[in-house]
């Protein structure tokens, strides 16, 4: 009997014990629900419900805090989240809104501990990278954000958001990477807000790419030497194909250029240079999408209405070119990092 009645009570203690954690991933679920649909008093609410229940638990934990963050309620969220950060339940977003957090609350030297604190626990974490870079450039230490951003590149390749600002610093002073990182991001990221952006930045690089001679010259040493192998291969397949756009750099004629590209690197530099983003441009261009492609980044960045225009009267090519892309997933694999001309090491391993 009274083994029995033992028995009874584990049953009744399991029971509450699932029902209770079934309890706060609802919560959970509810509580982001409404965090993403911009309620953010009442995901507060419905979170910290979930918080009183389990206040260990890492996942209520980080978007309870990320909800008081997004309500400038800084404090809360940092004195919600910090036991998490300094237990070893903490992951690579623990870090990542903490030093966010550090951030809005202009302590800067702390939010600088968290990330490279983050960083040194989680060194393949391309989100934590990406935010460090965009701290330290509102810093005005814009050197250093590059090379984190590079880090970044080169530790999670199949994480947008480094080739995002990667494209955008190196406009301004070298089109070669912004070209390359422009569209390696508008693959990986082609249905948000910053796509429109970086293909028009991509258009303008190509732009600037033809407008100077410097851009297509081989890099060398002062002693002749190269400065980065795979980036003279770029400029000398560009250069050798120049002519395809010297009348203008317009959709029409980089699709021409582009092409040409293609079929120059892998008779020339594909085995030296393995490349994922070359790599789908031939297979589009072997499977007859390349125009719908070009015209997808440079049509629409060139004149909306006309590529409005194009769409419409090419709908089957392009309606074939864009339920492709919606059905696969662009990623760049490991292993092809060619940005060797600068140091990076501005996070130690």
């Amino acid at each position: 009997m009274r083994t029995l009645r033992f028995g009874l009570i584990l049953m009744v203690s399991f029971v509450s014990f699932s029902s209770r954690a079934q309890s706060v991933k609802e919560l959970l679920e509810t509580g982001n629900s409404l965090m993403q649909g911009g309620d953010i008093t009442n995901a507060i609410n419905t979170l910290n419900k979930a918080y009183q229940q389990e206040p260990g638990n890492v996942e209520v934990v980080k978007s309870l805090s990320f909800c008081y963050y997004l309500n400038k309620d800084y404090a809360k969220g940092l004195s919600t989240l910090q036991p998490i950060l300094k237990s070893d339940n903490a992951d690579d977003a623990c870090f990542q809104i903490g030093g966010n957090i550090y951030t809005a609350l202009a302590e800067n030297k702390e939010a600088e501990k968290v990330y490279r604190a983050g960083l040194k626990k989680f060194p393949d974490s391309g989100p934590l990278y990406s935010d460090f870079g965009i701290f330290l450039g509102s810093l005005a230490r814009t050197g250093e954000a590059i090379k984190v951003w590079e880090q970044g590149i080169e530790a999670d390749p199949s994480y947008p958001g480094n080739y995002y600002y990667a494209s955008k610093f190196y406009y301004k002073i070298d089109v070669t990477w912004s070209v390359i990182y422009g569209e390696i991001f508008v693959n990986m990221e082609s249905l948000t807000r910053r796509t429109p952006e970086i293909k028009a930045l991509l258009l303008d690089s190509y732009k600037r790419l033809f407008s100077s001679g410097n851009y297509l010259d081989p890099l060398l040493t002062k002693k002749g030497e190269p400065v980065n192998a795979f980036e003279n291969a770029l400029r000398a397949t560009w250069k050798a194909n120049a002519s395809a756009v010297s009348g203008g750099v317009t959709e029409e004629n980089l699709t021409s250029m582009r092409s040409r590209f293609i079929l120059d690197w892998y008779s020339k530099y594909a085995t030296q240079f393995p490349f994922k983003l070359f790599d789908y441009q031939r297979q589009l261009l072997q499977s007859g999408m390349f125009n719908a492609y070009n015209q997808w980044i440079f049509g629409f960045a060139q004149d909306s209405t006309t590529y409005d225009t194009w769409v419409s009267s090419n709908s089957t090519e392009f309606n074939t070119f864009n339920n492709f892309q919606r059905g696969r997933l662009f990623k760049m694999p490991k292993g092809q990092y060619y940005q060797t001309k600068q140091e990076k090491k501005v996070v130690e391993d």
